[in-house]
C-alpha cells in the first residue's frame, strides 16, 4: 500500500469515527503533518487544520487550560494523552505559522 492510499485510509479513518480520545486526535494531526512534509501537498496541512479545530472544539472549554479527558468528561486525566494532543496543535501552529522553522521536537512518551 502506498503512501497515498495510507493517507486516505486515516483521512477516511477518521472522518468517520467518533473522535472520543484525545491521543486519536493528536495522532490524526501528526499523520497529516508528516504526510504534508513528505509530499508538500497543502490538503494534508488542511485536514491537519480540521483536526485540530475539531481537538479544540471537543476538548477544551474556558472552564481549564487543560484538556478533557475525552469528549464525554469535564475533568483532565494525564493518562489520556492531552500533552500529545498539546503538543500536535503546536506542532501544527509552528508548522502553518512558522513554515521552515527546524525546531528540536521532545516527546514524554508514557
Amino acid at each position: 500500500m502506498g503512501i497515498a492510499m495510507k493517507v486516505r485510509h486515516v483521512i477516511l479513518l477518521f472522518s468517520m469515527m467518533c473522535l472520543a480520545c484525545r491521543w486519536s486526535m493528536a495522532d490524526a494531526i501528526l499523520h497529516m503533518l508528516a504526510a504534508y512534509e513528505l509530499t508538500d501537498q497543502q490538503k494534508y496541512i488542511e485536514r491537519a487544520d480540521y483536526f485540530g479545530r475539531q481537538a479544540l472544539e471537543i476538548f477544551m472549554d474556558e472552564n481549564s487550560p487543560l484538556p478533557k479527558a475525552s469528549s464525554e468528561h469535564d475533568h483532565y486525566e494525564a493518562i489520556t494523552g492531552g500533552d500529545d494532543l498539546m503538543m500536535a496543535l503546536l506542532r501544527l501552529w509552528v508548522t502553518k505559522e512558522r513554515p521552515g522553522a527546524k525546531l528540536a521536537w521532545r516527546y514524554n512518551s508514557r
